[in-house]
């Protein structure tokens, strides 16, 4: 049975390519990289449980405990790359990037297609495209953000973020990455590539409060008061991407 006002991404394939793909877009809580998975939840010199340092205020828990840290690596659903992708080097030039069969997986961007994008630090200057051959369909009022996966400085690209309006577009988006200066050999076919978040459309506007002293230490102590995961126990809200 649908639940009531949940809505639906749609990803439809484009290409015979797409058709057959058995890496289809996922959910991105099904892309947990193993570093994050063994990291433990509190600190080695500790005991096994939430508890307050002996010498100072802070709890002895781990990143692996922070909510808004794992909701960001789970939000949304992530573009996966089909095939496996050995990155080489020529003599003086940029990576040369190859796979076995004969579809299309990776692009490049001519360079004066992007005159003046500053190239991260740590990266060839040349800009590729992950190529993707999948529709994307959100609702009405609905756009997609496409970003490099939150919180993974682990992986050997960086792929830029864009802003698309999929509730209208009904191309294929191509997500345009550099590669890691230093780094050859191959990304395993599997590896996520691109963080995809559903985003409503509002128009929002700022606002600057006043300093309230009592509201402020009224929701000081309301985050205190606990030993420890305040946020999740008394402000978090679940997300559900399947």
């Amino acid at each position: 049975m649908k639940r009531s006002g949940v809505k639906k991404v749609t990803f439809s394939p484009d290409s015979p390519t797409g058709a057959i793909d058995f890496n289809l877009p996922s959910p991105s809580a099904k892309n947990i990289p193993e570093w994050y998975k063994n990291i433990p939840q509190f600190l080695a010199r500790t005991p096994l449980k939430a508890t307050i340092l002996p010498d100072s205020s802070a709890v002895n828990s781990t990143i692996k405990r922070c909510t808004p840290f794992l909701d960001a690596m789970t939000s949304g659903y992530m573009f996966t790359t089909s095939v496996d992708i050995d990155v080489q080097y020529q003599e003086k030039g940029s990576p040369f990037l190859r796979w076995r069969n004969n579809a299309t997986y990776i692009t490049l961007h001519a360079s004066d297609q992007h005159p003046g994008l500053p190239v991260p630090r740590g990266y060839h200057s040349q800009v590729y495209k992950w190529e993707n051959d999948w529709q994307i369909n959100t609702p009405k009022g609905y756009s997609l953000l496409c970003t490099h996966l939150f919180n993974r400085l682990d992986l050997p690209f960086y792929t830029l973020t864009g802003f698309v309006d999929t509730d209208n577009w009904n191309v294929p988006i191509q997500f345009p990455f550099f590669i890691q200066e230093g780094f050859y050999g191959v990304i395993p076919e599997g590896t996520p590539v691109a963080q995809l978040i559903p985003v409503k459309r509002e128009e929002w506007r700022s606002e600057h409060q006043p300093y309230n002293e009592e509201r402020s230490l009224r929701l000081n102590h309301s985050f205190l008061k606990k030993i420890e995961r305040s946020y999740k126990t008394n402000w978090w809200v679940k997300k559900t991407y399947q």
